[in-house]
């Protein structure tokens, strides 16, 4: 069988890649330091290793086994949180690719699957190409942009690796509490919590807003796709939506009364975020739920976790 390790398996994404695959009798591996993600996200089925990416002693335990792919998709995830701690972001997103794929050069014999970011586009003018010159606004994104310098390097080495560049992913599973990461799921959380939508900059705004099960689908998909892979491939559906057109299908979906409030704007955040598909979709990547289809399932996933 398989053997598949996912870091951050404890958190949205990666708790939601791990029930796919577990689904699929793939052997899974966890490692997460539970700083964001919860126990109670990752399956029965999975091995879990609770410990940092960044710590080698971390990998005692699996020193022995073969990964046929790893997904590392643990790290600090917040643009605005990374402001607080740069230091901290730092370690948890740059260095702890760095040891993860000193790691992989002996126990990996497939591909090395890196969740970045569309925040390293920074103030580029929208739609993102892959060929852009990076111009990351936050912390965040420069240490997300770092780690894609070291799986560049590590090509040199013979590693298989390739970087996703996530744009805006939601839906069910996602932290309604963390009212600092994830549009959509601070909107929801605020309005399941107060009933009054706070938002932190102009609602002309836009994002590019990926579901999570297309999310994930992509993922395992790319990692098994014969041949080599260009470096990084965006993770965008190609739609642009307005934080006004999202709040519209909040209210719709929600049934009860909303307010909204507009406050100032959060540092390094992006006025415009759109992504270019093209490659993507020569690669078999695609984003096919549309945003009214994603909103509601997530609305119906809140309100089955309030009962």
């Amino acid at each position: 069988m398989n053997t598949v390790l996912i870091t951050g398996g404890a958190g949205f994404i990666g708790s939601s890649l791990a029930k796919k695959l577990i689904c699929l009798d793939v052997e899974i591996i966890i490692i997460d330091n539970l700083s964001k993600g919860s126990r109670a996200n990752i399956p029965e089925a999975a091995q879990f290793i609770e410990g940092a990416c960044e710590d080698r002693n971390t990998y005692d335990l699996i020193r022995d086994i073969k990964f046929s792919a790893i997904f590392h998709l643990a790290g600090q995830s917040s643009g605005e949180r990374s402001f607080e701690d740069p230091l901290v972001d730092l370690n948890s997103n740059a260095a702890s690719t760095l040891v993860l794929l000193q790691f992989a050069r002996t126990n990996l014999n497939g591909r090395f699957v890196f969740a970045s970011t569309m925040s390293v586009y920074g103030d580029n003018i929208p739609p993102f190409k892959e060929e852009m010159s990076p111009r990351p606004l936050s912390f965040y994104g420069v240490g997300k942009l770092a780690s894609e310098h070291y799986l560049r390097l590590y090509r040199k080495f013979g590693l298989d690796t390739v970087a996703v560049r996530l744009f805006n992913v939601y839906g069910p599973g996602q932290d309604l509490e963390d009212m600092k990461q994830g549009m959509v799921s601070i909107f929801l959380g605020q309005a399941l919590g107060s009933g009054t939508i706070v938002v932190k900059g102009s609602v002309n705004r836009y994002r590019d807003f990926i579901f999570i099960d297309d999310v994930v689908d992509n993922l395992w998909q790319l990692s098994k796709h014969n041949g080599k892979l260009p470096l990084v491939i965006n993770f965008a559906s190609g739609q642009s939506t307005t934080v006004s057109e999202l709040l519209n299908q909040i209210k719709l979906g929600w049934s009860l009364p909303l307010e909204i409030e507009v406050s100032t704007g959060t540092s390094g955040d992006q006025h415009g975020s759109l992504g270019d598909n093209t490659l993507g979709l020569q690669y078999g990547i695609s984003f096919p739920t549309r945003l009214d289809e994603g909103i509601t399932a997530t609305i119906r996933w809140i309100k089955e976790l309030s009962k």
